[in-house]
């Protein structure tokens, strides 16, 4: 058969994950390059059975004689060089009368004790098509005359190269800092917090951030000063990581608002699928409908941020979701909702100062809840807000631990429907 085909590959996964972020996974795409690996295989395997049996030796009849060179030939059939002849007799002496005798015949010339020179290395086996030994080349015959000339043994064939490695999770040996910067490039490693070394998008420093193995060592993502209008989705845990959560994703702690996401999709940070994050010191806003944290079956803890205006919420967790805070944070713009936990989100602010600027309003209500849990506990609210405070139904649970209707910011009565409950 003829040479086998490499296969090709065109379809980038992660140019998907960065782009789609909630689309459908591309198993099409995905069958068709698993087909065309196959393919590329089998026809490797194919081949390979065209020049080597099952035990890695050459198949009878792939070497033949009208293969080989005239040289080689001669080697085979042990054409070693003569050894000298002898010296001739001396002549008999004549008879007085008759025909004189024939003279006697000398003696046999002695055998040459010189050895026949070595005979030529036989050539080098071919080369394997994927990596196996080449045959042992055939012993030379001893040379005809010589006494000591025997062919040397033809050289073992070259081994083949080994087939390349496929690319795998780059292994930490120590804690690993990306850096994220307004003037940088996708293009660049990310190492360095230069223009010619950071990303420009936290979302490429997080598909990267989750290629790797971590091996027990941290992952931070170090966001620069100025205002990016994409955050970044992270799907799935992290290998080897035994930090909790397995990347922290940093701004300005000292002025979190030197650090905005505004994120023209509505999501400025999304776990799902079990990744956990922490996003602290920077501000937060959305320019469309979504949530500025959002957790899908996964979770994200957070500190030090300020949620500013929104169309869509500020805290969400759905499905299995999980979010909680670490620290105090404030909130400097209003949304349809400060936080919210449908379908069995689970949303917990604990032992934190909430700072309102500027009475933000809230369009839904403050906190809302269906079939999700809030909890609240040893929070104290500084400033105001205008809108509903609280909304608990279908079998949801709001739990302040006061149990003060008017305990959550707001100018308007919370309501409790369907089974909710507020305590």
């Amino acid at each position: 058969m003829g040479a086998p085909k490499k296969p090709v590959l065109d379809y980038s996964y992660t140019g998907f994950q960065a782009e789609q972020q909630e689309g459908p996974f591309p198993g099409t795409n995905l069958d068709a390059d698993l087909a065309e690996l196959k393919r590329g295989v089998d026809d490797t395997i194919d081949a390979l059975a065209d020049v080597r049996r099952s035990d890695g030796a050459l198949p009878n009849g792939k070497v033949t004689p009208d293969s080989l060179s005239n040289t080689v030939l001669a080697l085979l059939r042990g054409d070693g060089p003569t050894g000298p002849t002898g010296p001739t007799g001396p002549a008999g002496a004549t008879g007085p009368t008759g025909v004189g005798a024939t003279g006697a015949t000398g003696p046999t010339g002695a055998t040459s004790t010189v050895p026949g020179p070595t005979g030529p290395t036989g050539p080098v086996g071919a080369t394997g098509p994927t990596g196996p030994v080449g045959a042992t080349g055939v012993s030379g015959p001893t040379g005809a005359t010589g006494p000591t000339g025997v062919g040397a043994t033809g050289a073992t064939g070259v081994t083949g190269p080994t087939g390349a490695t496929g690319p795998g999770r780059e292994v930490l040996t120590a804690n690993r800092t990306y850096y994220v910067r307004t003037d940088g490039n996708e293009a660049n490693t990310g190492l360095a917090d230069t223009s010619a070394a950071a990303f420009l998008t936290v979302q490429k420093a997080a598909i990267v951030a989750q290629g790797l193995d971590a091996n027990g060592f941290t992952i931070t993502i170090q966001v620069g000063d100025g205002t990016y209008t994409a955050g970044a989705t992270f799907r799935g845990p992290v290998p080897g990581s035994t930090a909790d959560p397995a990347v922290t994703i940093r701004g300005n702690s000292g002025t979190p608002g030197n650090v905005v996401i505004n994120a023209a999709s509505g999501y400025c940070f999304i776990a799902q699928w079990g990744a956990r994050i922490r996003v602290q010191d920077m501000e937060l806003r959305n320019s469309a409908a979504g949530a500025c944290l959002y957790a899908r079956g996964g979770t994200i803890c957070f500190a030090n941020i300020r949620f500013g205006a929104s169309t869509g919420g500020h805290i969400e967790a759905n499905i299995n979701g999980e979010i909680y805070n670490s620290g105090n944070y404030s909130i400097v713009g209003g949304a349809v909702s400060h936080l919210h936990a449908p379908a069995s989100g689970n949303i917990a602010i604990t032992s934190a100062t909430v700072t309102l600027t500027g009475t933000p309003a809230f369009s839904a209500y403050f906190a809302g809840a269906a079939a999700g849990v809030i909890s609240i506990a040893s929070v104290t609210y500084s400033g105001s807000a205008t809108g509903t405070r609280y909304l608990s139904h279908k079998g949801a649970l709001i739990d302040t631990g006061t149990g003060n209707a008017s305990f959550l910011p707001g100018n308007a009565a919370g309501s409790v429907a369907t089974n909710g409950q507020y305590l």
